[in-house]
């Protein structure tokens, strides 16, 4: 069967290719993976419900506004071009679902409501190869780009303050460990649980929380 690398290569045929940050795939792909992982943490681990209709029930229903922010976050922080793809199925119901693609690779944070690995980020998905694309690949939302009347600046603005806060204490944030023996997970703990092989964590040790 045919794999999401053979639609990715359609989509570079036409003509709707991204910039690549770096030339060597495998950092690309670490670069990609890790950054994807800490922003769905820190979704994980917000209070959503300030955050309006679309994050009521995460991931249900949240794909397309996730890779709003998602793609917003990687262009602003690493100046790549992420598009937005959004493909439909009927198994038997309608169903619809959205990603991102950047460069080669698929980036998808919120495949879990369909039982698939909450942070996906690949050259080849025969998942998502089963998705007909309904639209063509579009840039994401920005200030400067498009519109969007309901645009979740909460989640924006929670989200922006939860990675900024890993990044000035980053002896706290730990990617693929574990929280070590005599710690305890800070209020609002980043924490990525289900069937990805990644694990991101923001914490305090127990001596100096608060």
């Amino acid at each position: 069967p045919a794999s999401a690398n053979s639609a990715s290569t359609r989509l570079i045929a036409q003509k709707r290719i991204v910039k690549p940050l770096m030339t060597d795939e495998s950092h690309r792909h670490e670069l990609l993976q890790s950054a994807a992982t800490v922003f769905r943490a820190a979704i994980d681990a917000a209070d959503r419900s300030k955050w309006g209709a679309c994050f009521e029930h995460f991931p249900r229903g949240s794909c397309g506004a996730v890779c709003e922010l998602l793609g917003r976050y990687l262009e602003e922080k690493y100046g790549m071009e992420p598009l937005y793809v959004c493909g439909s199925k009927y198994e038997p119901e309608h169903w619809t679902h959205a990603w991102l693609l950047c460069d080669e690779f698929i980036v998808d944070i919120a495949a879990d409501q369909f039982d698939q690995t909450p942070v996906i980020v690949t050259a080849e998905s025969e998942w998502h190869n089963t998705w007909k694309i309904d639209d063509e690949p579009r840039s994401v939302i920005t200030p400067n780009r498009g519109v969007w009347p309901q645009y979740p600046v909460f989640a924006w603005m929670a989200i922006k303050k939860a990675l900024a806060l890993a990044s000035r204490h980053p002896q706290h944030c730990l990617i693929g460990q574990s929280v070590p023996a005599g710690s305890q997970a800070a209020p609002g703990a980043l924490n990525l649980w289900g069937n990805c092989n990644v694990v991101a964590s923001f914490f305090y040790p127990s001596s100096s929380a608060g």
